[in-house]
């Protein structure tokens, strides 16, 4: 995957392309769940993580922010914190390519682009 990261310029859509290529075509016994591709991702988001963020909260939310990978948590929020109230901001933040583990930067600190967005939306009431 490493290999397939730094092929593709950190193109995270483009390695899984590559990587199915590679290995999942290529290779027998091998099991590919597909979370781009698979609605189990965001229902399983729907049915679970945020069914408890929305108890744990007592329903007092206002924005919700999640990392974006596959898009499965923050497709099960928009999903299910929307039909409990529609006022609710869902908001999706994709980490920048430095922040990513690669061969030449393997020891990741912190999500370069939520950072700027985390410090503005600090002012604001909100659960994460």
């Amino acid at each position: 995957m490493v290999t397939a990261f730094e092929e593709t310029d950190g193109d995270f859509v483009e390695t899984i392309n590559v990587f199915r290529q590679t290995v999942v075509e290529q290779e027998e016994n091998v099991v590919f769940l597909n979370q781009l591709d698979n609605d189990a991702n965001p229902n399983i988001h729907k049915l679970t993580t945020n069914p408890e963020v929305w108890e744990d909260t007592d329903g007092q939310i206002d924005i919700f922010v999640a990392a974006i990978g596959t898009g499965g948590t923050i497709s099960g929020a928009d999903a299910y914190l929307k039909s409990k109230n529609k006022a609710i901001q869902i908001i999706g933040i994709g980490p920048a390519v430095n922040s990513i583990a690669a061969v030449d930067n393997p020891d990741i600190i912190e999500i370069t682009t939520a950072s700027p967005m985390l410090t503005r939306l600090a002012r604001y009431r909100m659960f994460i």
